[in-house]
């Protein structure tokens, strides 16, 4: 992570909503995401029949933004029939809409899945921009051939050789310390009977694009790109851990993106029509990418023992064209006294690695057995 400023609503930072009886209903440019953001978000009930999804909770006021239509899977969105909430109409192409429910900012996502109009896949795949030392991904076309096991997992330890990341005092570079504990994470998920692989394992430059693709050519079941936080404000502290979206989940999330995405003189121009493919790709990885991510920012809280910082979305290039579940950690900030200590600390960075472990043992034990779809409570 580099610096940036911090946003309103991080939870150090956070105050009541002034409108905390209304949800807003927002819906993704791209048609694939349906997001219900609001204090009482969890509250509003919901129920799907064929392709109508209908939204009510009594004294919520229902918000709805994101026209006009058809836009991807939706068709539109109307008042109900009962008058009192909102039905979204899907496109004939709908199959399903899976339901996630995350927190700070609290939100109920609703995953459209289906064929979307006016899309085609050229049998090659996207075009990768050539970059020396980059593995490509094979075509989105053909899946990756894997074992129905979890069992191939590729950490990411952020920044490298020129590229040292967000500083911490006394000489700590976020780009070694990623690298000790992306190791030892590493060690520790070997014990357990998993194959691990590092996108590098010294400190040398290497594109974001290479690393996904590194992934992708290895055919891991999980990426997990390993970083550290920074902040201007040395109070800032605890863990986060973001999933790919092209669009953030607030201010924060954006600028970290942006910052992340950046390695100055390095990085190629990313092609727009390439990228959109690749996002259409990991839309069959979101839903398994936000649980990884729930469980590993659960694991994480317990160990510093902070408030939740919650998992967030953001447009993150080292998660771009990931055909598998990718996350993006935060361990901690680097900016911060008291983590920075415990960061530089080889008995905290085995805690780290063994608490990281047995958060991928837990998302193993629900992806090797998977529990039925999320129904409304």
């Amino acid at each position: 992570g580099e610096d940036s400023e911090p946003a309103p609503g991080l939870p150090e930072e956070s105050a009541p909503h002034p409108e905390a009886r209304r949800v807003d209903v927002l819906l993704s440019e791209d048609g694939k995401r349906l997001t219900l953001r609001g204090a009482e978000a969890h509250r509003v009930g919901w129920n799907l029949e064929g392709r109508i999804l209908t939204l009510d909770a009594p004294g919520i006021e229902l918000a709805v933004g994101g026209g006009p239509f058809p836009r991807g899977l939706i068709e539109k969105v109307e008042p109900s029939l009962s008058g009192k909430g909102v039905a979204v109409i899907f496109t004939g192409g709908f199959q399903r809409a899976d339901p996630l429910k995350l927190r700070n900012p609290d939100r109920l996502v609703f995953v459209l899945k289906g064929d979307m109009p006016l899309q085609t896949f050229t049998a090659e795949g996207p075009e990768v921009p050539d970059v020396p030392g980059t593995l490509k991904p094979g075509p989105l076309s053909t899946p990756t051939l894997r074992t129905p096991e979890l069992d191939v997992v590729v950490l990411d330890p952020g920044h490298g050789g020129s590229d040292v990341g967000a500083k911490g005092g006394g000489g700590l570079f976020e780009k070694d310390l990623t690298l000790e504990i992306c190791k030892r994470m590493a060690t520790e998920l070997e014990k357990k009977g998993i194959r691990v692989l590092l996108t590098r394992d010294d400190d040398h430059d290497m594109p974001l694009a290479s690393r996904t693709s590194f992934a992708n050519s290895h055919q891991a079941d999980l990426f997990v790109s390993v970083h550290l936080n920074a902040s201007p404000s040395p109070r800032a502290m605890g863990t986060e851990t973001y999933y790919h979206s092209t669009e953030a989940t607030d201010q924060w999330a954006g600028s970290l993106a942006e910052r992340e995405n950046t390695i100055p003189g390095f990085e190629p121009e990313r092609d727009g029509l390439a990228l959109v493919l690749w996002d259409l790709a990991q839309t069959r990885y979101i839903v398994e990418s936000a649980r990884l991510a729930e469980v590993i920012q659960a694991k994480f809280n317990e160990l510093l023992l902070v408030r939740d910082r919650g998992v967030r979305q953001a447009p993150f290039a080292v998660l771009e064209g990931a055909q598998m579940p990718a996350v993006l950690l935060e361990v901690a900030f680097i900016t911060n006294p008291k983590e920075q200590e415990l960061l530089a600390s080889e008995e905290f960075q085995g805690r780290v690695a063994s608490t990281f472990a047995a958060a991928v043992m837990d998302f193993k034990r629900s992806h090797d057995a998977p529990s039925p779809t999320i129904q409304n409570e």
